[in-house]
């Protein structure tokens, strides 16, 4: 399967140069919206498509639960032991908050936005 072929519920994908850009299509990542299927579809941008690179687009995201936040957690490990890196971008207000109430806002890198977040990919 290519990149183009995949067809994943929670993001829509593309590269970027290095990077594979996920961009979220849910507003809401919670239980009820399986993040587990969420988790699933970028674990296999890291396994399948090779991805070091993983550039995370939260632009259309106003609300997340701490289970989700768990998932993007073993997302960023995954890709921290194959010496990649995960870049979230175009956090709205309201996720930013619960990103910075759960100091996390520290753990992940964090852009403004997808031109920042792709600079940060391809110096890296």
């Amino acid at each position: 399967m290519t990149l183009s072929e995949f067809q994943p519920a929670f993001v829509t994908v593309e590269q970027h140069d290095q990077a594979i850009v996920a961009r979220m299509t849910r507003s809401q990542l919670s239980e009820e919206d399986n993040i587990d299927q969420m988790a699933q579809e970028l674990l296999t941008l890291i396994d399948q498509f090779q991805c070091q690179r993983l550039v995370l687009s939260m632009d259309v995201v106003n609300f997340i639960t701490s289970a989700a936040l768990g998932k993007l957690i073993v997302i960023h490990r995954k890709l921290h032991r194959k010496d990649g890196l995960l870049i979230v971008c175009d956090v709205r207000d309201s996720v930013a908050a619960v990103l910075k109430a759960s100091k996390l806002n520290e753990y992940f890198t964090i852009a403004p936005d997808m031109s920042q977040a792709l600079l940060l990919a391809s110096a890296s």
